[in-house]
C-alpha cells in the first residue's frame, strides 16, 4: 500500500473517467479513500494518498423525466392502462396519477392516510418532517376499492 501514490491513483481513476463513467470514478475514489483511511487509522501507512474529489470531473446533474404535454399525459395513461405485469405494480401505476404522489410515498402509503369521503390523502409518516401533516386532494374520478382485482 505504501507504494501507491496520489498521482498513480489519480491516473487510475482518470482512466475510468475517460470511459465516460464519471459517477463510477467518484465511487471508486470513495472506496479507495475508505481503504486508505482504515490503513492510516491502523497505523499501516503514514498518509492517505487518495486524490481529493475536486481533482475529478464533476458529474452533471440530468433532468428528471416530466410529462407536461396534455397529449403526452394521455399516451402515458393509455400505457398505464395497457400494462400487463404484476398486479401490485399495475395497481401502483393506476394509483399514482390519482393520488399525485412520488413512487416512494406511494410505496410507503397506508390506507389509513386515504380519506375516500373527503377525497383527500393526509400524510405525516411519509413526510420528511414528521411534525408536519400534509393533506393533498385526490381526484374525484373513480373510487378505489381496497380489494380491487383488476
Amino acid at each position: 500500500m505504501s507504494k501507491l501514490t496520489g498521482p498513480k491513483l489519480l491516473e487510475l481513476i482518470r482512466k475510468v473517467e475517460k470511459r465516460g463513467a464519471i459517477e463510477s470514478a467518484h465511487r471508486i475514489r470513495q472506496y479507495i479513500n475508505s481503504i486508505f483511511r482504515y490503513a492510516f487509522q491502523a497505523h499501516r501507512i503514514e498518509t492517505n494518498p487518495t486524490p481529493h474529489s475536486e481533482a475529478l470531473t464533476s458529474p452533471t446533474r440530468g433532468k428528471f423525466a416530466s410529462n407536461t404535454d396534455p397529449k403526452g399525459v394521455g399516451s402515458l395513461m393509455r400505457a398505464i392502462r395497457g400494462y400487463d405485469g404484476a398486479q401490485v405494480v399495475r395497481m401502483a401505476l393506476r394509483l399514482a396519477p390519482l393520488l399525485f404522489v412520488r413512487p416512494g410515498e406511494l410505496r410507503a402509503a397506508e390506507w389509513t392516510e386515504v380519506d375516500l369521503d373527503a377525497v383527500a390523502r393526509s400524510s405525516s409518516a411519509s413526510s420528511r418532517t414528521p411534525t408536519v401533516t400534509r393533506s393533498a386532494p385526490c381526484t374525484t374520478r373513480p373510487t378505489i376499492s381496497r380489494s380491487a382485482n383488476s
